[in-house]
């Protein structure tokens, strides 16, 4: 992340701090580091950029559900110990989403509409999955849209052109 798209994001962050807490002193608001230094950092930076520009963001996990097989027995010499495992049933969302869904707010025709778009982190050396990629090829058939992010600069040059687009 370049030194200008820090300060961006950080000067984003006092302004809405300053809107959501208009009685609490800046030096009183906590510190956020925004780093894109892994995959996790930059999920952090975008859904923390997106929320202080007045959109909503989440991040989607498709882990699935965990199934808890342990239990607690007693032996014979009355020690409590703990058995079993945990295990993970197959997710009941679409494989392949991406790893943030957000709604970014546009001006159109004077109102603010709320688009959906999904974004898919890939940190390094990470690639889409063909899962991924066919997720990503049925959102585009349908006209949604879908990006993805290697590091914060080149989210902020695609969130710019789209919010451009709607000008």
């Amino acid at each position: 992340m370049n030194r200008a798209n820090k300060q961006r994001v950080e000067a984003d962050q006092i302004n809405w701090f300053k809107q959501k807490y208009p009685s609490v002193p800046i030096f009183a608001m906590p510190k956020v580091v925004f780093s894109d230094s892994n995959s996790t950092r930059l999920e952090d930076c975008i859904i923390n950029f997106l929320t202080y520009n007045g959109h909503h963001a989440v991040r989607q996990h498709t882990t699935g559900t965990m199934i808890d097989k342990r239990e607690v027995i007693t032996d014979v010499l009355g020690r409590q110990r703990q058995v079993g495992s945990i295990q993970w049933g197959a997710s009941k969302d679409e494989l392949g989403r991406a790893d943030i869904i957000a709604k970014i707010m546009v001006g159109f025709k004077g109102r603010l509409l709320p688009i959906s778009v999904e974004i898919e982190v890939k940190y390094g050396k990470d690639y889409q999955s063909d899962r991924q990629k066919d997720f990503q090829a049925k959102l585009e058939n349908i006209g949604a849209y879908y990006t993805i992010v290697k590091d914060f600069d080149s989210f902020l040059i695609w969130y710019d052109a789209f919010m451009k687009s709607f000008d």
